[in-house]
């Protein structure tokens, strides 16, 4: 397989992930134009795409979904409980249940819970050829079912969310600070750092640095973070850090 963010952050997310009889999307939360400029640059087509899987209905996992549905035909897969109102409009929805294992093509996708102020959010781990990729954004504490999740993947999507001491002396009000470090919320560079720990492998080879907050975190702040607690595993690790306004490194798994 061959993977690359085409956005992380905030404002809006999308993975695009290639294997040799598919191509997906995991989340659409950029403009439809935006997509299809980006996937460009990898040299693919938006109407190439095979199916989207989303782990959540908020608007920067959706936004483009209503658009992308009434132009293409697109299979939109979504957890049956996820709700927005914005979906109401979105045609090609197909339902699983969180937990469940999705058969596409030559891809299983493995759908697990994750702790988010959302219905009923999800991340994925999608194998295909043996190789296991894993998503798991948007968390906001690092569960068993996270860490049992990834510990087999030769590739993660981890959240590097926040610095703790910039979103406590940043200029966010405090309902949203607290939102942010609750166990509903966001994961921060301690917690990231910590969980690599606590998964890593010898099969864990990329890590792409996910979901990274423009007002609450730096790049400096995330390299200080690994270089300062990951110093047994760096020597063994690809690190990537994926953009909000552009394409991270297109790496294969």
């Amino acid at each position: 397989m061959k993977v690359c963010a085409l956005a992380s952050g905030s404002k809006g997310n999308s993975i695009f992930i290639k294997s040799e009889k598919s191509k997906i999307l995991i989340d659409a939360g950029i403009s439809t134009k935006q997509i299809s400029l980006r996937l460009k640059e990898l040299g693919e087509d938006l109407n190439d795409v095979d199916a989207i899987f989303i782990t959540h209905e908020h608007s920067d996992h959706i936004y483009a979904l209503k658009v992308i549905s009434k132009r293409f035909n697109i299979p939109i897969f979504i957890s049956k409980f996820s709700y927005s109102e914005s979906l109401k409009e979105v045609k090609n929805i197909e339902h699983f249940l969180s937990g469940d294992t999705i058969k596409f093509k030559d891809l299983n996708i493995s759908t697990f819970q994750i702790p988010h102020d959302a219905e009923d959010p999800v991340g994925f781990i999608v194998e295909s050829g043996g190789y296991k990729l894993g998503i798991a954004t948007d968390i906001g504490k690092p569960t068993y079912i996270i860490k049992n999740a990834l510990k087999y993947c030769s590739t993660i999507f981890l959240e590097f969310n926040h610095d703790e001491e910039l979103l406590m002396t940043g200029k966010y009000p405090w309902h949203l600070k607290q939102r942010i470090r609750s166990n509903y919320g966001h994961l921060s560079n301690r917690e990231a750092v910590e969980m690599i720990k606590e998964i890593d492998s010898e099969l864990l080879q990329n890590i792409f640095i996910s979901h990274v907050s423009e007002e609450n975190n730096s790049m400096d702040r995330i390299k200080y973070e690994i270089y300062e607690s990951l110093q047994d595993v760096l020597k063994d690790k690809n690190f990537y850090f994926t953009f909000q306004s552009k394409i991270s490194n297109y790496v294969t798994v």
